[in-house]
């Protein structure tokens, strides 16, 4: 996530990857384990196309997102 944690012998910040989405731990429903995704590039559902899934393990919630390379649009609970 964005949280420093610790950044001894790391790169400098502007030479890392950061997050395109971060959220909470604990919480209703409790979230601790994001499950990497996917974007879907089917043909069956042409309106997702681009569009990220991801999971938290410990929510049992599914998700999705479009990222256009500066900015997250179309955050949806797809449970």
């Amino acid at each position: 996530g964005n949280n420093t944690f610790n950044t001894g012998g790391c790169p400098p910040a502007a030479n890392l990857e950061f997050p395109i989405h971060t959220y909470t731990h604990g919480g209703e429903p409790f979230r601790c384990s994001i499950t990497g995704g996917v974007v879907y590039r089917g043909a069956a559902m042409p309106e997702l196309r681009g569009t990220y899934f991801f999971a938290d393990y410990c929510a049992n919630r599914v998700w999705s997102l479009r990222y256009d390379g500066a900015a997250v649009t179309d955050f949806t609970e797809r449970t």
